[in-house]
């Protein structure tokens, strides 16, 4: 029997269930507002990509792969700040405040489209 329970996977054997790693989110202020944020940030991008794509095939009678060329860059900027801003965090920064950097930059931009 005690054979049975020291096979267990050590892929499993450290990870917490989703649940309380929610709740623990849930409970803090900080991450709370950072996933506040963050999903108001997805919300708003989801709003915004649709009516540039149309605005590129409708008003400036492009195609839809030109519209769709539209997202290759921020694709590409994802990935590469991903990246960097993730090593750098690890060594320098907390990742709150690089999470909160980023919500800063994002509404900062999110904020010049509407100007």
């Amino acid at each position: 029997m005690e054979e049975e329970s020291a096979k267990e996977p050590a892929s499993r054997a450290g990870l917490r269930s989703w649940r309380s790693v929610l709740d623990e989110v849930l409970r803090d202020r900080d991450y709370r507002s950072i996933l506040i944020e963050l999903f108001l940030m997805a919300f708003a991008e989801g709003m915004v990509m649709p009516y540039l794509t149309l605005w590129v095939t409708d008003g400036l009678h492009g195609t839809t792969a030109q519209a769709a060329f539209l997202f290759v860059p921020s694709g590409l900027v994802a990935i590469v700040a991903a990246i960097t801003t993730g090593a750098y965090t690890d060594r320098v920064l907390r990742r709150k405040g690089a999470i909160l950097l980023g919500l800063a930059c994002a509404g900062l931009s999110f904020g010049g489209l509407g100007l």
